[in-house]
């Protein structure tokens, strides 16, 4: 798919970029549900996620409990190593769809 091309030096497009960047209400962010959560500890426990309990708590069972908070750490850490276009954004989706487009640009422009 060949990829469009910008000239990110053009003042009129940094111009835009930015006011893109600096208007919108959207941002990064991620945070594993629990459901999202119980898969992962599951797959590193090789079991299912319906032998593992939903709700873990710290002081009933704390080794769950640190499985829980592995496979959390593990998930943020995955959402960090994807591509910006593919990162969770909050917001709604026109804005989302800018703040995907400009995050790029700005890394590298």
């Amino acid at each position: 798919m060949p990829q469009p091309k910008y000239n990110t030096k053009d003042k009129a497009f940094r111009k835009l970029v930015e006011t893109i960047s600096l208007s919108t209400t959207s941002f990064f962010s991620y945070k594993p549900t629990s459901d999202e959560i119980r898969a992962q500890v599951a797959k590193n426990l090789s079991t299912s996620p319906g032998r593992l309990p939903k709700d873990v708590d710290r002081n009933n069972d704390p080794e769950m409990f640190e499985e829980y908070e592995k496979a959390n750490k593990e998930l943020l850490e995955l959402e960090d190593e994807k591509p910006f276009f593919k990162r969770e954004v909050e917001g709604d989706a026109s804005e989302t769809g800018l703040i995907k487009f400009v995050q790029p640009l700005l890394m590298g422009g």
